[in-house]
């Protein structure tokens, strides 16, 4: 992946809704609306960059100086028109169909608590795998995940409900610890690739 000269503007300040709509209505004599002057900021200004195959990049910097809106036009998430600059993927453009291919792990949690594990899994595989799998093989993808990660003791041993293996694929995601939701939540995003999952396993071992 290559980034070239990518800058983006945010506006700041808010529209107060109350006297946005007051100043649209037919008075007699209308007064100026404060607040309804927004400014843009830049936090973005031109930033290069590229990443191979196998590689891992790190974006570090404090609060508010523009990481988490850089990883989203990375990752294509970004619909803003206050942006510009190139991304490619492989010396190729953004497509949707790309989208499907990319895995985006936000830094809050985003699992629905009332899932299980299990559940969680494999509703990713049914969303990120091809649509000409079937479905017992997206059923066996997830669990593959499952014992690739050893899932099932990680969260079993560190999870507030200690209880016999057997009743693993019965958590729901609000069982399981902050800590270890952040490993379901990559292994849902990567669930597509083999070798990230491989990689996934390294890191967490």
């Amino acid at each position: 992946m290559k980034f070239v000269d990518v800058k983006c503007a945010v506006r700041r300040g808010s529209v107060d809704p109350l006297r946005s709509a007051l100043a649209n209505l037919n008075f007699p004599r209308r007064s100026a609306v404060r607040g309804s002057r927004t400014k843009k900021r830049n936090i973005l200004k031109g930033i290069t960059g590229s990443v191979g195959p196998g590689e891992i990049l790190a974006l570090m910097g404090p609060s508010g100086s523009g990481k988490t809106t850089l990883l989203n036009i990375l990752g294509g998430r970004f619909d803003g028109s206050d942006s510009s600059g190139t991304v490619t993927y492989n010396d190729s453009p953004y497509t949707p169909a790309l989208k499907r291919r990319i895995g985006f792990v936000t830094q809050d949690d985003v699992l629905f608590p009332q899932l299980t594990v299990e559940e969680t899994l494999v509703f990713a595989a049914f969303l990120r795998l091809p649509r000409g799998m079937t479905r017992e093989h997206k059923h066996a993808r997830a669990f593959t995940v499952i014992e690739q990660l050893d899932l099932d003791r990680r969260i079993i041993w560190s999870s507030k409900f200690r209880c016999k293996k057997s009743r693993f694929y019965g958590f729901t995601c609000a069982d399981v610890v902050p800590s270890h939701r952040r490993i379901l939540c990559s292994a849902s995003s990567l669930i597509h690739e083999v070798d990230e999952i491989h990689i996934l396993h390294a890191l967490w071992l």
